[in-house]
């Protein structure tokens, strides 16, 4: 977790990328570095809590976010029959979702333990 944060912050200094259209064929790197962009120019926004300011990122960087998940959920499920592929579509979305709260968690200076108080 702690490499993808540091990515994260790596990128933090990259201007917002506009809203994707459903970009057919995205590469997953390109739907990554576009969804970082957006996480690290929107998550800054004042919040009081971190659950405000995932919220309000999460609607900000939308198409973002599909972008990356769609390109994690191609990769991640070449060659595999339709059961098996919706199973692991299912566990890469947890997966970023979790990455989406943690990133904005650096970048916003929000603890998870304001979130549950």
């Amino acid at each position: 977790m702690q490499a993808i944060g540091l990515s994260l912050l790596a990128l933090g200094a990259v201007a917002a990328a506009p809203p994707l259209e459903a970009v057919s064929g995205e590469s997953l790197t390109q739907a990554e570095r576009r969804l970082r962009a957006c996480l690290s120019a929107n998550a800054s926004g004042g919040h009081a809590t971190l659950e405000a300011a995932v919220l309000s990122t999460r609607v900000a960087c939308k198409p973002q976010i599909d972008g990356a998940r769609d390109a994690r959920i191609v990769a991640a499920t070449a060659g595999l029959g339709p059961d098996e592929a919706q199973a692991i579509a299912r566990r890469v979305t947890r997966e970023l979702n979790n990455e989406i709260a943690h990133a904005i968690a650096n970048f916003s200076g929000l603890s998870a333990h304001h979130a549950h108080h």
